[in-house]
């Protein structure tokens, strides 16, 4: 690798500027990204300078710069100064024949990229790939475009391609699956019980659909056919032999908030752990600077298969974009 030693670690600041004794914490450790939330955002002047100041700690070009963007409940950017994008369901459920929904989907992810773009937004975590399942909890819900996989994986590729060619990378979540979700990971470990045959022919297979994406996210789920002890975050099993090897993704693979009450162990403990089982990042969104400066105690740099990842992303959406 080419550059200054990186850390496998994104992290989210809790203001609209990052106050001075972050921003030399940020240039000691030199993390991979940042992931921008609701209470980062408020106005395009004071995000580009912000998105800048991640540039400019890190001293690369190459910073990777995140943002929770769907549409629907899942929407940062706040209004009246951007638009409020529908989510993905109902962009279906709009109905048309299926080309036509794909068409309307692409376009409506090309007009949300651009926004992002324009902002210095680099990476979305879109598009959800779980199934809509009406009986399990609604965390996941109208974020699904449908219930079949063929379906899902059809919608979800174009929402991909329409961030591409808006400039931004998409990434493909939750890995190996969340549509199943009983409970809430956020605040409790959900358990799903399908036999491993059943979760291929179900969940896992628009992933597998989609599995030459250039990001993915996972799951805090626990399948207990598949592990026992881990969820997906934390399973060496499940990201080596399911998401890696049945699946295929051979993308950068980033773990969702690491802060969920779905896993269990210190917030060090679990970045430790996500990345020994196989993911290329870890996702730290929050927490005071004591708790960014715990997280990386450690913390050996990026690896250069996950650095490789990174770099394969940026030439996949630099031979998409059309702005």
């Amino acid at each position: 690798m080419d550059h200054k030693p990186v850390l496998p670690i994104i992290f989210g600041i809790p203001g609209l500027e990052i106050e001075k004794e972050w921003a030399d914490f940020f240039q000691r450790v030199s993390p991979f990204g940042f992931i921008l939330f609701a209470r980062n955002l408020k106005e395009p002047k004071q995000i580009k300078r912000l998105v800048q100041q991640f540039h400019e700690v890190c001293d690369r070009d190459e910073v990777a710069i995140l943002i929770d963007e769907e549409g629907g409940r899942v929407q940062r950017l706040p209004q009246p100064n951007w638009i409020k994008y529908p989510a993905a369901k109902s962009l279906v459920d709009e109905g048309g024949k299926k080309n036509e929904i794909t068409k309307r989907i692409g376009q409506n992810y090309f007009d949300l990229g651009q926004g992002l773009q324009e902002l210095g937004i680099t990476v979305n975590a879109a598009p959800v790939a779980d199934l809509w399942i009406p009986e399990a909890h609604d965390v996941i819900g109208d974020r699904a475009f449908a219930s079949q996989p063929e379906d899902v994986a059809t919608y979800a590729r174009a929402c991909a391609d329409g961030l591409g060619k808006a400039g931004v990378i998409p990434t493909v979540k939750h890995l190996p699956g969340y549509g199943r979700a009983s409970v809430d990971p956020h605040h409790e470990l959900p358990v799903v019980r399908e036999s491993e045959n059943i979760l291929m022919e179900s969940d896992f297979l628009p992933f597998k659909l989609l599995a030459d994406l250039p990001w993915g996210m996972t799951s805090h789920l626990l399948f207990p056919a598949l592990d026992e002890q881990w969820p997906a975050t934390l399973s060496e099993k499940i990201i080596g032999r399911i998401i890696r090897k049945w699946i295929g993704f051979d993308g950068l693979l980033v773990t969702d908030c690491l802060f969920m009450e779905a896993l269990s162990g210190s917030i060090p403990e679990r970045v430790q752990r996500c990345l020994t089982s196989g993911c290329d990042v870890a996702l730290h969104s929050h927490g005071e600077l004591a708790d960014l400066e715990r997280a990386v105690e450690g913390l050996q740099p990026i690896n250069d298969l996950s650095w490789e990842r990174w770099e394969s992303s940026l030439e996949w959406v630099k031979e998409r974009t059309i702005l």
